[in-house]
């Protein structure tokens, strides 16, 4: 079937409950502040209009292998930078500036115990009759949204001043949970997120130290799985779609006099999205046949590549220090994020990226573990950066044999992956790559051989104390046979002894040869099974 003829299934978040706008609308300037300080302009997101048909659309582009969007002639794909521009505040900025946020967060194992905690509960029998683990938003809101809650349930508070320092984590955990983090269309909050946010506004200690970390880059790869999920049939879309739909359509209208940005300011990304939207006189009503040719047709000269908003600066994350991609922990999953193929989107100089197979990184937390930490931290402790940008980022640049290379890849000429010739435009990268598999090789043979050297150890020990107990049995043989023999000495004269001598001598050497037998065989299965 035609795709632009197939129906849009997927389903996303489209306006925030109520009760959460009527919430932000009335709290205090103060508790506003602090949730600025801590989450920046996500607030701002019920502002905005959700666009389903190009959010449906995109989902069809999504190269779920590559992590990328393939419009038409181009590459694309949302980068954590671009996600931190969209909703940091100034209150985040000079957080950071006391609180440096540069580790990654993973999602934590919860319970309701540790739920009841970090929200300041000290009886909460209603958590205990949910249905599922999945906490309703009014039941939070009931709680901490009215002014008069506390009057109302405070047998379930530790105290009024505790109430009141809560709030605004309580907040935020409704905001997160129902339009960053959706879980669904009903309003229920995933538990993780209260970790999550508990995380951001107090951080997470670590004996006398205190780590605070960003949400830009599980925001990132939570939208990356919802895009994956989609594709794969899944029919709502568990990540931020009005954070993607502000990142298309950044993209999308190119600016006619762009200017650098004050990296003194961060203005509000979300609160005059949809006013920019009228301006550029745009289609927010088009479904997939107004949205699927317009991104098919995509070409290079299209693209606004690198966004207004953008502070471009020498730090830009482009890859790890052995792998041209880092891994990234969202709520519910895990994806690889490969930033050096839209480096034209960080203020860099496109060049042919480095290819590798990176699908066995996307996995779903099972009972909230996340699979591999020890290669999120290592890539992201190794990350590298982008170093001095163009002169013009406003002016993309990227080199000729790029742009063969990525006109015979959307056509499907060339096989992705590490065996295909030219891919490699790094040569020290190449040769950190070929060292490390090296290495891994050298780890792997080294730890075989140490497993065999100890299977072999037991197996020798083993024959040794057969050895022991047979040479053992043999001395008590020889002592017994000796006895018999002088036994018989005595009676040398009478014939019937003389007979009886030689037998025992017949037996004594069948005996000795018996033994030598099994003790051949014991050592035939013992060198066998080593």
């Amino acid at each position: 079937m035609n795709p632009v003829h197939e129906p849009l299934r997927t389903r996303m978040v489209t306006i925030p409950d109520l009760y959460l706008q009527v919430w932000w609308k009335f709290m205090n300037n103060g508790d506003k502040r602090k949730v600025q300080r801590h989450i920046g302009n996500l607030p701002s997101l019920m502002e905005m209009v959700a666009w389903l048909g190009l959010i449906g659309t995109m989902v069809k582009f999504w190269d779920s292998d590559n992590m990328v969007f393939r419009f038409g002639e181009v590459e694309m794909t949302p980068t954590i930078e671009e996600v931190m521009a969209s909703y940091e505040s100034v209150g985040m900025c000079n957080k950071r500036r006391f609180q440096p946020d540069t580790d990654l967060l993973f999602p934590k194992t919860w319970d309701f115990a540790e739920i009841k905690e970090k929200l300041s509960l000290v009886k909460a029998d209603w958590m205990d009759k949910l249905p599922g683990p999945n906490i309703p938003l009014r039941k939070l809101y009931y709680r901490f949204g009215r002014a008069r809650a506390y009057e109302k349930f405070k047998e379930e508070f530790v105290s009024e001043e505790k109430w009141k320092e809560t709030r605004p984590l309580a907040f935020a955990i409704c905001l997160l949970g129902t339009m960053v983090f959706p879980q669904g269309p009903n309003y229920t909050i995933h538990p993780s997120v209260v970790m999550v946010t508990h995380a951001i506004f107090y951080g997470v200690g670590y004996g006398s130290a205190t780590k605070y970390y960003t949400l830009a880059p599980m925001i990132l790869a939570d939208i990356y799985r919802a895009l994956d999920k989609c594709q794969s049939g899944e029919r709502f879309f568990q990540g931020c779609n009005l954070i993607l739909q502000w990142w298309m359509m950044r993209h999308l209208i190119k600016a006619h006099n762009p200017e650098e940005p004050d990296p003194l300011r961060r203005s509000d990304q979300f609160a005059g999205h949809d006013w920019w939207m009228y301006h550029n006189h745009c289609n927010k009503t088009g479904g997939l046949k107004f949205w699927y040719p317009r991104l098919q047709g995509l070409r290079e000269e299209n693209v606004q590549w690198s966004i207004e908003s953008l502070v471009v600066t020498k730090q830009m994350v482009i890859r790890a220090e052995k792998t041209p991609y880092l891994i990234f922990a969202g709520l519910r999953g895990t994806r690889p994020y490969a930033p050096d193929r839209v480096l034209r989107q960080l203020g860099g100089k496109q060049e042919i990226p480095q290819i590798v197979n990176m699908k066995k990184f996307a996995t779903d937390h099972e009972n909230g573990r996340v699979s591999y930490t020890e290669d999120i931290r290592r890539t992201w402790k190794t990350r590298r950066v982008l170093g001095e940008p163009v002169p013009n980022r406003f002016r993309p640049e990227c080199s000729k044999d790029y742009k063969e290379w990525l006109k015979k890849s959307l056509a499907g000429t060339i096989e992705p992956g590490p065996n295909v010739p030219h891919i490699i435009a790094d040569v020290g990268a190449k040769h950190q790559i070929r060292l490390h598999r090296l290495q891994e090789k050298y780890d792997k043979n080294e730890l075989d051989h140490q497993r065999r050297h100890s299977e072999d150890a037991k197996v020798i020990a083993q024959l040794k104390q057969e050895l022991r107990r047979a040479r053992q049995c043999m001395s008590e043989l020889d002592d017994n046979m000796e006895q018999q023999i002088q036994s018989v000495e005595r009676f040398r004269h009478q014939e019937g002894a003389r007979l009886a001598r030689d037998h025992i001598w017949a037996n004594k050497y069948a005996m000795w040869e018996e033994v030598s037998i099994a003790k051949r065989a014991k050592l035939g299965e013992g060198s066998g099974g080593a």
